[in-house]
């Protein structure tokens, strides 16, 4: 699948002190994606190794990929 989404930061967390999460989401409206069906809802989530960050909640972070999987069965 290739996606671009803008994503809304919706969630700034620090499991340490040395440590910054970062939580994003993005609704269909917000998605692009080249898969058969619609895609509903996607969630970015970044680690930093930095104890602060300049984002905030309701800030937009704009993502482009691509990847591929394959289906696993659980033994």
């Amino acid at each position: 699948m290739t996606y671009s989404a803008t994503f809304k930061v919706a969630e700034i967390s620090h499991p340490d002190p040395a440590t910054t999460e970062v939580r994003a989401t993005a609704e269909t409206a917000d998605i692009t994606a080249n898969t058969e069906g619609k895609v509903r809802s996607m969630e970015l989530r970044v680690v930093l190794d930095e104890a602060e960050t300049v984002l905030k909640e309701g800030d937009v972070i704009t993502a482009s990929g691509h990847f591929t999987g394959v289906a696993q069965s659980a033994d």
